[in-house]
């Protein structure tokens, strides 16, 4: 699973029955009338509704690939080479839709997109209209869920006192590597919020460039929105989330810029289109259209064709030196764990927070 982007509540939940489903019929493998299966018996998506009005069911629907599912899994089930084309045509639609997780209406949508599928052979022997479907996805996209009702259960891990490494920058790399072994996207991506001399706070993500016992690196441009901010008011807080384990960091401490040396050393490390980029955009000041923006890409690089691109002196680093981190993991019943750690003395003090 960690090869494709989130899913969200409902879609996990059709995938697990799916993956019952096949292991019901004696599949090995999940193939796409088995996540057809599984989307029908979950049944909360409006889409899915729709196929049910018409008379798909999801019984009819499982006595044709085997038989009703259990309650759980007894093992792992693979996806089949159709079932991991439906789930790529799924994120096809979801992407058009400018929708970051795929829900279980795009299952259903890409069901009725691969009309050489069993599953749509089903679809249309059990009373589905796929021609409908795909008027439905024309005039608009897939109904959303209510956020009022979008929750998930946490019941990946604990986080206790005993198994904390008591220095909170070792536990930070620690998780940092869990999450990318993992296979989540960017697992060095950080929220950075920021305020200036009038108080108000901005966030935006960036990407953590540099750990070690001082504390946390990332780059950007010393005029940009953040680097004006950060002159007036030298503090920041720092975020990470990691979904696929449930798991956060909030650190908070004052801001420095970092040497020279070391700016220059890790622009040297970025790809020439990145080295152009600093050159060519003037962060966040208002432009006029893309295309200027492109333009001035292009000029640079004509203008460095024949030597390295050198850092600009607008461009450089910030060290955020942590005078408190929280790390947290989801626990069921939102009885989540939460350790602090406060830097006192030149030492770190430990304390459990209340959920």
């Amino acid at each position: 699973m960690s090869m494709w982007e989130p899913f969200t509540e409902p879609a996990r939940r059709s995938i697990v029955l799916a993956q019952e489903f096949a292991e019901r019929a004696g599949s090995a493998e999940i193939a796409s009338e088995h996540l057809l299966a599984g989307i029908l018996a979950e049944g909360s998506e409006p889409l899915a509704r729709l196929l049910i009005e018409r008379g798909v069911t999801s019984q009819r629907v499982a006595a044709a690939i085997g038989e009703a599912p259990r309650t759980q899994p007894e093992r792992e089930t693979e996806f089949s080479a159709e079932g991991k084309k439906m789930i790529e045509c799924a994120f096809e639609i979801a992407r058009a839709y400018n929708h970051h997780y795929l829900s279980s209406s795009h299952l259903l949508a890409a069901v009725a997109r691969l009309p050489e599928s069993r599953a749509y052979g089903l679809l249309v022997a059990f009373g589905g209209r796929p021609e409908e479907l795909q008027a439905a996805l024309r005039s608009d996209s897939p109904a959303p869920v209510s956020v009022a009702t979008m929750r998930r259960t946490y019941d990946l891990g604990a986080l206790l006192e005993e198994s904390i490494d008591r220095d909170p920058v070792a536990q930070l790399r620690r998780w940092i590597d869990g999450a990318s072994a993992a296979g989540q996207l960017e697992p060095n991506a950080m929220s950075i919020s920021t305020a200036g001399a009038d108080g108000r706070p901005s966030a935006r993500m960036v990407l953590l460039r540099g750990l070690d016992a001082r504390g946390l690196v990332f780059y950007t441009s010393y005029f940009s929105r953040k680097g004006r901010q950060l002159a007036e008011n030298p503090y920041a807080a720092a975020l990470f989330y990691w979904e696929r384990l449930e798991r956060q960091v909030r650190i908070e401490g004052s801001i420095e810029t970092i040497s020279e040396e070391e700016s220059e050393a890790y622009f040297a490390t970025r790809p020439r289109g990145h080295r152009l980029g600093a050159w060519a955009s003037e962060q966040s000041e208002i432009v006029e259209n893309r295309d200027l923006l492109d333009a001035r890409l292009r000029d640079y690089d004509e203008r460095f064709a024949d030597e390295e691109v050198p850092r600009p002196h607008s461009w450089g680093g910030y060290l955020l030196r942590p005078a408190r981190f929280e790390f947290w993991q989801g626990r069921k019943n939102r009885m989540h764990d939460r350790l602090e750690f406060v830097r006192e003395r030149n030492a770190w003090s430990l304390h459990r927070l209340q959920p």
